[in-house]
């Protein structure tokens, strides 16, 4: 008997494998602009930063956007790892 991470490794895989090459392609390219979006409103968040940091200087303005820069990597990570299984799929299947 599989253990329940197993299954959930098990269920992951077999679904990306039940799947055509077109599906897949499509999930990376809704993940590519998911991914393209984050880093834009990451960007904007940082800008924001820099602005009140030179123009406010205080720290209570500068608190609640100096979390959203450090949140938002870890909160992409798992998109990003996500998108390069499924890179991975598409070119075992291209191979074939």
């Amino acid at each position: 008997m599989l253990s329940p991470k197993q299954q959930t490794h098990y269920m992951k895989n077999n679904s990306l494998l039940e799947l055509s090459i077109q599906d897949l392609i499509k999930r990376r390219d809704l993940l590519k602009g998911v991914l393209i979006g984050f880093s834009i409103l990451w960007l904007l968040i940082l800008g924001m930063m820099v602005y009140f940091l030179i123009n406010k200087s205080s720290t209570k303005t500068l608190i609640p956007f100096a979390i959203l820069p450090t949140a938002l990597p870890v909160t992409i990570l798992p998109v990003y790892i996500y998108m390069n299984t499924l890179n991975n799929k598409i070119k075992l299947r291209e191979k074939k």
